[in-house]
């Protein structure tokens, strides 16, 4: 349940109601938002997420000279985090009986969390097996090589990840073509 919220604006006579605000937005959002899902199903964005994935980890084991090469791996990245945990979420959900969703999301953000920390040890041992940099103007820094090989490794996992993928049940989330069943309603007066 989203709360009530009742705030004053610059005039006192004013109100917003932030609940308003927020349904109607959301029920907006899921139009929009929902039908790629309804026609593609939950795979397709996980697979397009990963595949970002791949790509920016590629692109910064064989170019990682130029802070532009920097920008455009984070947009891959970003892009395929926020396609990847998204598409998983509406996964587990699809996958999991009404009973077990809970369980499931927890399960879900618990690997994610626990696949984070190994994934960071992964990479300082990598880093750590290339050595110290020889250059006098980076001491204690690990060698390019380090870096060159964390990517490589992490495009590695990656392609894994995208393999995986098509292991995947197909379970796409319909919507019944009955009317408005199962869909909220929102007047937008």
């Amino acid at each position: 349940m989203l709360p009530m919220v009742h705030l004053k604006g610059p005039d006192e006579n004013v109100e917003f109601r932030f609940k308003d605000l927020v349904v109607r937005h959301g029920a907006r959002m899921r139009r929009q938002c929902g039908e790629p899902r309804d026609r593609f199903g939950a795979r397709a964005p996980l697979r397009l997420g990963v595949a970002c994935g791949v790509l920016s980890f590629a692109l910064l084991a064989v170019a990682h000279a130029r802070m532009w090469q920097f920008y455009a791996a984070g947009v891959l990245i970003g892009a395929g985090y926020g396609l990847s945990f998204a598409a998983l979420g509406n996964l587990v959900v699809d996958t999991a009986g009404p009973a077990d969703i809970g369980v499931a999301g927890g399960v879900n953000t618990i690997a994610r969390t626990v696949g984070g920390a190994v994934g960071a040890q992964i990479a300082v041992a990598v880093l750590d097996a290339a050595g110290p940099a020889k250059a006098a103007t980076t001491p204690g820094f690990p060698a390019e090589s380090g870096y060159t090989s964390a990517f490589a490794v992490f495009a590695l996992v990656a392609c894994g990840a995208l393999g995986a993928s098509w292991a995947i049940p197909e379970k796409r989330h319909r919507v019944s073509s009955g009317g408005h069943q199962g869909r909220l309603r929102i007047p937008t007066d």
